[in-house]
């Protein structure tokens, strides 16, 4: 059944019948190096990252605005010893969880204790279903297969297994995303698709922004029985692409306790530490940066977006940035 939002973040130009979910970077730690890392720009090694209690905080503030799910994203996610607690924490405040993991450290131990903690769904990377692509990549021999046991593991004690798998414009063209469709029929996984987004290592590389023609191709490739863009609503080639974030239906939190609309766009409209999370929603869902995003995809590839803000965020030595209001 679906939690009503909030009463205060209603008629914020938003539907008020969607679903409200979360994304909480708990590190930007990582034992890969991947070049088309997203968080790539986000870790600040002068500032702690939020506390057990702190982050447990966090978690029923998520709570408190009625959240139905909170994905634990990074960096790695389970680089973070209390991550069992964590998930623990959204089970006791009845909201699903999900995790984004390479599965370097997801073992069988592992997906025990996160199937104890309530863990919902582990989303797991895959760049190639060739196993030396994968892990060059990665930037880290033996993450392919450590990745494959993985989804075993999960597979047996109970969690839902999905795979990430991004669409550059190679992978269209070459076959190597099909190849990963096949694969994950194989052995029961769905897989979530993300175009590229001109965020983090890739802030400049406009190069990898899709064209229609490459669009074209991704849309071929969904299939409600094994694929979706970004969302499971976005299944088949007919659908409608739906960015969350954009819809203000979606909302995220970095290590260090900065809200942003996503995982992408680095720019915070205030820190957990210093502010109750409701009212730092409010103010970044009343600014005019939702003005600037149209239903063609991510806010940052958008050119009236990057035209006001790129040159701001390319000079900023870390993300986010702090936005004025």
């Amino acid at each position: 059944m679906e939690k009503e939002i909030h009463p205060e973040l209603k008629g914020m130009k938003r539907n008020a019948e969607k679903p409200l979910t979360a994304m909480f970077a708990v590190t930007y730690r990582c034992q890969c190096k991947c070049k088309h890392c997203g968080s790539g720009r986000l870790r600040r090694l002068d500032e702690k990252e939020l506390s057990t209690e702190e982050a447990k905080d966090v978690i029923r503030q998520i709570a408190g605005v009625n959240a139905e799910c909170i994905t634990f994203f990074g960096g790695e996610p389970l680089l973070r010893k209390d991550l069992p607690e964590l998930i623990k924490c959204c089970s006791d405040n009845a909201m699903g969880s999900i995790v984004e993991t390479n599965a370097l450290k997801l073992d069988l131990k592992m997906a025990k204790r996160l199937k104890k903690a309530g863990l919902n769904t582990a989303s797991m990377s895959i760049d190639s279903t060739d196993p030396e692509e994968h892990d060059r990549l990665r930037g880290v021999k033996g993450t392919f297969n450590k990745m494959m046991s993985a989804v075993g593991y999960c597979q047996d004690v109970g969690i839902n297994v999905h795979w990430s798998a991004y669409a550059d414009k190679q992978k269209l063209n070459n076959g190597g995303l099909e190849k990963i469709l096949n694969l994950a029929r194989k052995i029961g996984v769905k897989v979530r698709i993300i175009a590229p987004i001109l965020a983090g290592k890739w802030l400049e590389a406009e190069e990898y922004n899709l064209t229609s023609e490459d669009v074209k191709k991704l849309r071929a490739l969904l299939d409600p029985e094994v694929s979706f863009w970004e969302q499971e609503t976005c299944s088949n080639p007919d659908a409608e692409f739906r960015c969350i974030a954009r819809e203000k239906e979606f909302f995220y939190i970095t290590c260090y306790g900065d809200v942003t609309p996503c995982c992408y766009v680095p720019l915070a409209f205030g820190n957990v530490r210093n502010e109750a999370l409701i009212s730092i929603i409010k103010r970044m869902w009343n600014h005019d940066i939702y003005e600037l995003a149209t239903k063609a995809g991510c806010l940052m590839n958008e050119k009236a977006f990057r035209d006001k803000y790129l040159d701001e965020m390319l000079k900023a030595p870390t993300h986010p940035i702090y936005v004025k209001t």
